[in-house]
């Protein structure tokens, strides 16, 4: 091996590097893109598929820009590289433990990681939150709040449990993604099928009986106003303003599998007997054992009936922050992304706050009532015009129903008039001559009478009727000419001696 040294005063040339090797400065072009794009969360496909990033290459993909960046695993490098220049810490546990630190020197109002707790049995507790929404609580329209865990957002060993309440003057309730889902997935069944989606419970001929779903709330409840769209009314019984929430139990079945998962985890915390009255409570199958499966809640029916039923909002929630802040992220980028969203909420809650402009502008009282109002009047018509169609088909239906009578009685008279026919027919058969009686004139004039009508063969080439006339003569005895109705003498004439 060669070691060559070049003075730095005497000009050099280095070799050209291999076309798969990154230079230096293609590595400072690429960590330019990361930033661009955010390095919290980023990833080769966000940096390569950023507006940014095409800005920065020249309108090409990074691969069109070196074919070094074709590498994948050149690329991981670099986006982790520019991670760890913002978080040496770390992404995981120690990195969090940074964050935390960092926080505690801030003042109460800006701090996002209020707790770090390590559990006896070495789990760990960070609890996260911004003072601006923790003060929600205290707002006297909020009644209930809603928890739950996710296990998509943090990659790893942990997971986050979310904490969401309903502001009733601020309306921030998740867009009804479910329902829309649902409404396009029928659209799509229709487009390819040329059918609609039927359920039995909704339509006349309807196939599908039920749904299976799990206990998302936020999935049934989308399914339900969607799938009710097609309901008949004449049909199914139940009017267009029937909630979501009443109609779901009559086409879903929750997963039973699911249904008991929840109450596994009170296995340990209440007795034996108490823990199989609640695994069994989807056996219930009277309303006097669910009447006496709900008084196990010792809540006052007043503030039972004043809560929410269902997790809806909060399982809407996490659709919401999802497409927000992202899936699968490590636990620093999470808590990060989650802080950078949370502000963003706490200023846009500010902002309604002091201008009186709402997220949803329609959403004020006016505005539920006067949607009520529509509502019902929109119900009442359509209830209204379903009994005129109705009415209509049942006259139409009369109409029919006689039209079909009157064609079987007259198919009935036809057929008897035709067997009187074909009776009458076989009886005229065969030609019966009548008894013939001549007469003489009593002044001794020879007279032409008609005496009788008979079927006669010309040449065998047709039949036809003729007339025979009889003319007295003494000596030829009695002549006779035949002629046909038409009055066309046959020939030769047809002569018959009738003595």
């Amino acid at each position: 091996m060669a070691l060559i040294v070049h003075p730095g005063d005497i000009p050099h040339n280095h070799p050209i590097p291999v076309l798969k090797k990154a230079s230096i400065q293609l590595k400072e072009t690429y960590r330019q893109a990361i930033r661009a794009t955010g390095t919290v969360g980023a990833t080769v496909a966000k940096v390569d598929n950023a507006p940014s990033t095409l800005l920065l290459l020249g309108g090409r993909t990074p691969a069109e820009f070196a074919p070094a960046l074709q590498d994948k695993r050149v690329k991981q490098r670099l986006v982790h590289d520019v991670k760890m220049e913002q978080y040496p810490a770390g992404l995981g546990a120690a990195g969090a433990f940074k964050l935390f630190w960092d926080d505690m020197r801030k003042p109460i109002d800006e701090r996002y990681i209020q707790r770090l707790v390590t559990m006896p049995d070495g789990g760990t507790m960070i609890l996260t939150c911004l003072a601006a929404l923790m003060r929600l609580l205290d707002d006297t329209g909020v009644t209930s709040f809603e928890t739950d865990t996710t296990f998509q957002r943090v990659l790893g060993e942990f997971n986050e449990w979310e904490v969401v309440v309903f502001l009733k003057t601020i309306q921030r309730g998740s867009t009804q993604f479910y329902e829309r889902l649902f409404d396009e997935f029928q659209a799509v069944k229709q487009e390819l099928t040329g059918k609609p989606l039927t359920f039995k419970r909704l339509v006349n001929g309807g196939n599908i009986i039920a749904m299976n779903s799990d206990m998302e709330a936020a999935q049934v409840l989308g399914a339900a106003r969607s799938l009710f769209k097609s309901n008949d009314v004449e049909h199914s019984g139940l009017s267009h303003d029937t909630p979501a929430e009443e109609f779901a139990p009559q086409i879903i079945k929750l997963c039973t599998t699911h249904a008991k998962r929840a109450v596994l985890d009170f296995k340990s915390l209440v007795s034996e007997a108490d823990y199989n009255r609640l695994i069994d409570f989807v056996y219930l199958d009277s309303a006097a054992k669910l009447e006496d499966f709900s008084q196990f809640s010792p809540m006052s029916a007043e503030d039972w009936d004043n809560t929410p039923a269902t997790t809806n909002i909060g399982e809407g929630q996490h659709h919401w922050t999802n497409l927000q802040i992202g899936i699968k992220q490590s636990l620093v980028e999470a808590i990060e992304n989650a802080r950078k969203l949370d502000e963003r909420v706490a200023r846009e809650i500010a902002i309604s706050l002091q201008s009186g402009i709402l997220v949803n502008s329609q959403n004020e009282s006016y505005h539920r009532r006067s949607r009520n109002t529509t509502r019902q009047t929109t119900t009442a018509r359509k209830s209204r015009e379903s009994h005129e169609v109705a009415d209509e088909r049942a006259e139409v239906e009369r109409e029919i129903q006689a039209l079909q009578a009157e064609k079987q009685d007259t198919a009935a008279k036809l057929k008897e008039l035709r067997t009187r026919k074909s009776a009458l027919g076989k009886k005229s058969k065969g030609s019966k001559a009548r008894s013939i009686v001549v007469s003489a004139s009593s002044s001794g004039r020879v007279k032409t009478r008609t005496i009788g009508i008979f079927s006669a063969t010309s040449c065998g080439l047709y039949r036809a009727e003729v007339f025979f006339s009889i003319k007295l003569n003494a000596s030829t005895g009695y002549n006779y000419r035949a002629y046909v109705t038409s009055g066309v003498e046959l020939y030769p004439p047809h002569r018959q001696r009738l003595i």
